[in-house]
């Protein structure tokens, strides 16, 4: 083997290598986007979860209220209604 054939064969070498090196990393960074896409997905699954989580709450504390203004309103009437009988007798 005559040395330009040594030195080609080493430029050769050191290219693959590095072509199989420049492979394994786009591959790991294609793994690493991938798994941030899962990662940003399961997020904002959680983030969803919990907003829903916080808005049924509120809808569930408005329903109370409102149950709890409904009866004030009633005993409120009634005591009207008690008062204006006391008035007319």
């Amino acid at each position: 083997m005559t040395k330009q054939e040594k030195v080609e064969k080493q430029v050769f070498s050191i290219w693959w290598q590095k072509m199989l090196q420049h492979r394994e990393n786009r591959l790991a960074e294609r793994m690493c986007l991938a798994l941030r896409g899962v990662e940003q997905r399961k997020l904002m699954r959680a983030e969803l979860h919990h907003q829903h989580t916080v808005l049924l709450r509120a809808l569930q504390a408005w329903v109370t209220y409102q149950g709890r203004v409904q009866s004030i309103l009633q005993e409120v009437a009634a005591k009207e209604s008690q008062h204006n009988r006391q008035l007319l007798r």
